[in-house]
Order: structure tokens, then sequence, then C-alpha cells
């Protein structure tokens, strides 16, 4: 009887065991399926800024062409050119702090998303390898 006891104990031992490890298993993969949606975030984050970039600097563009066609003397259009060249290297300038800040705040969160994964591989993680 005491052999059916210890043998019933130790079959309830592997089961919660196993349990355990899948629960973190479980919880690894969670962590482990963050980190691709991070990526596409952080790529769809790029890009949206360059397209806006791109945007503005053609609506530039336009608005030049614009300025351009109404001028009356060489001096005028001389002067539209100097504005427009000195708001393209602002413009430029400042695109670069831009995407500066947004690869800033997606290593952030590349970076918060990689510490969870390590985080659930822990102790209690390691018993699911």
């Amino acid at each position: 009887m005491t052999n059916v006891k210890s043998n019933q104990q130790a079959a309830k031992d592997a089961i919660a065991g196993l349990d355990g490890i899948a629960r973190t298993a479980q919880s690894q993969l969670k962590a482990a399926a963050a980190i691709p949606q991070a990526i596409i975030e952080a790529n769809w984050a790029i890009a949206s800024e360059f397209l806006s970039f791109a945007s503005r600097r053609l609506q530039a563009q336009a608005d030049l062409c614009r300025s351009l066609g109404r001028c009356q003397e060489l001096g005028e259009a001389v002067d539209v050119q100097r504005q427009f060249t000195e708001r393209v290297t602002k413009d430029y300038s400042d695109e670069v702090n831009q995407l500066s800040e947004v690869m800033r705040r997606n290593i952030a969160s590349l970076s918060a998303v990689g510490a969870e994964l390590v985080a659930e591989t822990g102790e209690k993680g390691k018993l699911a390898a």
C-alpha cells in the first residue's frame, strides 16, 4: 500500500513538474513572439517617417515651382531659390534629428521586449529548455 501511495505521489509530482515546465515554455513563447512584432512596428515607424518627409519635400518643391513661376525679375527668382535652399538645409537637418529620435524609441522598445524575454528565461525558464 505504501508503494502505491509513493507511486501516486511521484506521478503527481511529475505532473506538477510538467505543468510548471509547460507554463514556463508558454510564457517564453509569448515573450519571443513579441520580438517580430516589435521589429515590424519599428520598420513601420521608420518607413512612416521617411514617407512623411518625402511628402513634405515634394510639397516644398511644388511650392518652389509655383513661386518661381510668379517671379517677374531674375533677382526675385534668385531670392526665391535662396530661400528654398535655406529651407531644404534646415529640413534635412531637422529630419536627421527626427529619425534619430525614431530610432532611439525603436531601440528602447526592442530592448524592452528583449529584456522581457530574458526575464522569462530566468531560473524557471531553464527547466523548459
